[in-house]
């Protein structure tokens, strides 16, 4: 409540982030990502801003956004080592990054200011694991429709279309590709 939130990464997860992070109260949300297409598919779940950081500095764009500040709350939703220095760098003092990412084999050491962590007094959190009550509150959400999880369909395709479904999605300019028989 009374947050602002940026999310690195729009995929289907990041879009899931962004509108949970409304519904809980935030009251201003922030998607970035790296890929300009993926930012068009994710205009339906409600960021109020949509940063291209192949075009400019998420973490300057995000300090801009909110007056120099940073955000109340970072949420890593991508596996990019490259992302989760930039979360880190555009908390606010005192604010929460979320890695909710796993970071590929070998990539799992990004370089992170940890004197930035120690001074700012930033919360880190890993995510990995969730309970079945999660999962009922997921369930909950999605059947009251505050999550618009139809939305992340962005493509269907007969079966006969599978390979080209499958290459779009694994490009990243499908939120979700769903194959009908």
């Amino acid at each position: 409540m009374g947050d602002s939130v940026a999310v690195l990464g729009a995929g289907p997860i990041g879009c899931m982030h962004a509108v949970l992070a409304r519904a809980r109260g935030a009251y201003q949300v922030v998607l970035v990502d790296v890929d300009p297409g993926r930012l068009v598919l994710a205009a339906p779940f409600g960021a109020d801003m949509r940063v291209d950081s192949s075009a400019e500095d998420p973490v300057a764009a995000v300090r801009r956004l909110t007056a120099g500040r940073g955000a109340s709350v970072v949420i890593a939703a991508t596996p990019s080592p490259q992302a989760a220095v930039q979360a880190v760098e555009m908390a606010r003092r005192g604010g929460r990054v979320v890695q909710f990412g796993g970071l590929p084999q070998g990539e799992s050491r990004p370089g992170i200011d940890v004197n930035r962590i120690h001074y700012e007094g930033l919360h880190l959190i890993g995510v990995t694991t969730f309970a079945p009550r999660h999962n009922r509150k997921a369930l909950e959400l999605i059947a009251s429709g505050r999550l618009p999880v139809e939305k992340l369909i962005t493509h269907r395709f007969p079966l006969s279309q599978f390979e080209e479904g499958a290459r779009l999605a694994l490009a990243g300019q499908a939120l979700e590709a769903v194959f009908l028989p």
